[in-house]
C-alpha cells in the first residue's frame, strides 16, 4: 500500500503542466524613414515596412509622374484581350490596357450589357 501511494504521489508530482496559452503578438511600433512618423505594424504581415502608408503613396505618385515627364515618347504594351502589342503616347492621362480594336469591341459589349432595356 505504501509503495502504491508513493508511486501515485510521484506520478502526481511529475504530471506535465498544461502548456501556457500563447499570447497574441504585440503590434510593433515603427518609425518612417521618410517623414519620421510612428506607425504600428501587425506581426501577422510577415514583414516590417520601412515607410508609412502616406509616404509609400506619395513615392508611387512621384514615380508615375517622373515617368510621364520629359519629351513625349511612345509606349509599347501588350493588349489584355488579344495579346497583340500596340503603342500609345506617354502623355495620356490613363494608360490603356486594350488595343484600339479590342477597346471598341469591349465598349460596345459593356454598353449592351449595362444599358437600360425598355
Amino acid at each position: 500500500m505504501k509503495l502504491l501511494e508513493k508511486i501515485r504521489g510521484f506520478l502526481r508530482d511529475n504530471e506535465p503542466e498544461a502548456p501556457p496559452v500563447p499570447e497574441a503578438p504585440v503590434p510593433l511600433k515603427k518609425t518612417c524613414k521618410q517623414c519620421g512618423k510612428t506607425f504600428t505594424v501587425d506581426p501577422a504581415w510577415g514583414f516590417v515596412p520601412t515607410f508609412c502608408k502616406d509616404c509609400k503613396q506619395q513615392m508611387a505618385k512621384d514615380k508615375e509622374l517622373a515617368q510621364r515627364e520629359g519629351p513625349r515618347h511612345d509606349i509599347k504594351r501588350k493588349c489584355k484581350a488579344c495579346g497583340k502589342f500596340f503603342t500609345f503616347p506617354s502623355d495620356v492621362l490613363h494608360y490603356p490596357t486594350y488595343c484600339p480594336n479590342c477597346r471598341k469591341r469591349r465598349q460596345t459589349a459593356m454598353k449592351e450589357k449595362y444599358s437600360r432595356k425598355k
